[in-house]
């Protein structure tokens, strides 16, 4: 039985990898102790570490983690397939290099026999959805306070129109525009 549990390991880990790494994102395979299984090729370039250096490494070898809170996450992530944001600070990566990253985990197999339940943990390069939702909403918002302004523009310029008509209507004189030379407009 342990032969054929290996075996379905090493082919869980080949299809994580084939998919994995067509992915645009950087995705570790973790187990339930934090110890890293394996990492597709986004994460060799996030983390400046090629596969082989993460694998059977912990997370607290390279992320900044509280004890107390790496235990907890992996409690969490270890009981939901919803993805779990995580903040992580990576230890590998300067913080003039740093790109912005957003991190979650998910479970995607339970633990069962012997095996330790295994975990997924995404990190996307670029901005989290929530954050360009709020950048977006704040666009919006300078949007419409420029149309607001530029109609209320509108507004005074029609009324400015407006008197000028009446006026001009209600003289009984007559008149005659000219440019600055003199000339008849």
């Amino acid at each position: 039985m342990a032969g054929n549990t290996t075996k379905h390991s090493f082919m869980l880990i080949k299809n994580f990898l084939q998919l994995a790494d067509s992915l645009p994102d950087a995705l570790l395979l973790i187990d339930s102790d934090g110890k890293i299984i394996t990492a597709n090729k986004k994460v060799s370039k996030f983390l400046k570490s090629s596969t082989q250096d993460l694998t059977g490494r912990h997370l607290n070898e390279i992320a900044d983690f509280r004890k107390d809170e790496l235990h907890e996450s992996l409690h969490l992530w270890r009981r939901s397939r919803i993805p779990i944001p995580v903040s992580i600070k990576w230890k590998h990566i300067s913080i003039k290099d740093k790109p912005q990253h957003h991190c979650q985990a998910f479970l995607l197999q339970p633990a069962c026999n012997m095996q330790k339940a295994l975990i997924i943990l995404r990190c996307a390069i670029g901005k989290s959805a929530i954050s360009q939702f709020t950048e977006l909403n704040s666009a919006l918002d300078r949007q419409q306070l420029t149309l607001k302004k530029l109609q209320a523009s509108r507004d005074d310029l029609e009324l400015a129109y407006e008197k000028a008509s009446v006026t001009l209507h209600s003289i009984g004189d007559a008149v005659i525009t000219t440019d600055v030379s003199g000339c008849v407009e």
